[in-house]
């Protein structure tokens, strides 16, 4: 990931081909789908931890500014629902 405003570059933990569009969904987590495949992970956009799967079935998400905060990660990694 690339810091516009200080030009640092953070590598993602990620190690396989994934795909080109990233998402973000909170100020801390980068959405994106797996190449070849139909699932959608959520990364740690400051480099640390490793790929959790976000949803299964639901390739190259896409969020909008009222899903963001309906759907973070819970406890354990996967989405969050909550009623608005």
């Amino acid at each position: 990931m690339l810091d516009l405003a200080t030009g640092e570059e953070t590598p993602l933990a990620e190690t396989r081909s994934i795909d080109d569009q990233l998402a973000w969904l909170d100020d801390q987590h980068l959405l994106y789908g797996d190449k070849g495949g139909e699932d959608t992970w959520m990364i740690n956009a400051a480099g640390t931890g490793k790929p959790r799967l976000w949803l299964d079935s639901a390739d190259s998400a896409t969020i909008t500014a009222g899903a963001a905060r309906s759907r973070r990660p819970g406890s354990d990694g996967r989405p969050s629902i909550a009623s608005q």
